[in-house]
């Protein structure tokens, strides 16, 4: 069991085991799943091209972090030179260093060929828009207060990035307890922990806190989140706990 003590988020376990398994059921070593589900809505912004002919242009985004008493803190970030028909991953390449070092997170970009009414087209297309998303749920966004862009001499294309268009939702917050019980029924629960206790420092707490549980279990991340402050989704393997 997963005790969450932030009331905006639920905690949810799902156990995989053998069919008509009886008595204590971690003896057949089963693998219990906990996982903090989170509302997952991560900021999106655009930039479009129109007219794109492989001119180059440079982005500058305004950083509303900005702390003037901080030397290493970074009122206006400017990207590299950035061509007007690059592929997203070399748009993401070069604007992505404001998101690494301001907000801790990565940026991906995807490019859709769009009509002038941004409708998705296979041909005929007016203008290219690379849609980007801050792949870690943040606060105090959005994660620019201005962005410009300062195109290079001779680009003729025109180019804008809008604001965020969808906002992060809250990242997860707060400590959390895991409580098994053992074969007679008795509970067992495990000292606080964070959201940020890594899988290794977990397994660690279960065998010192959880007496029938020492050197019986192995933690592993599944790797459904990028972030923790996204959602946790861990899976407990249970190695024998009993006669298995």
């Amino acid at each position: 069991m997963n005790e969450w003590n932030w009331a905006d988020y639920n905690t949810i376990s799902v156990e995989f085991e053998k069919e008509d398994t009886t008595g204590h059921h971690h003896s057949n070593k089963a693998v219990q799943r906990l996982y903090l589900d989170n509302e997952l809505t991560t900021e999106q912004f655009n930039i479009t091209v129109k007219n794109g002919h492989g001119g180059q242009y440079q982005m500058k985004f305004v950083n509303p972090k900005y702390d003037p008493a901080d030397r290493r803190s970074v009122r206006i970030w400017s990207s590299g030179w950035i061509k007007d028909n690059d592929a997203p991953h070399w748009v993401s390449h070069r604007i992505r260093g404001y998101w690494n070092s301001v907000w801790g997170s990565h940026l991906d970009v995807k490019k859709y060929n769009t009509d002038d009414d941004f409708n998705t087209v296979d041909s005929d297309h007016t203008q290219v828009v690379y849609v980007c998303t801050v792949t870690r749920l943040i606060t105090g966004g959005p994660s620019f207060s201005q962005a410009s862009v300062v195109p290079k001499a001779g680009t003729t294309s025109t180019i804008t990035v809008t604001s965020a268009f969808q906002q992060s939702s809250a990242p997860i917050d707060g400590n959390f307890k895991i409580a098994c019980k053992n074969a007679g029924g008795d509970e067992f629960e495990t000292r606080e922990m964070n959201i940020w206790t890594g899988v290794e420092d977990i397994q660690m707490i279960l065998h010192w806190d959880i007496p029938h549980l020492q050197l019986k279990t192995r933690v592993w991340n599944t790797g459904k989140y990028d972030y923790r402050c996204n959602g946790i989704d861990i899976a407990i393997h249970f190695l024998g706990v009993h006669h298995a």
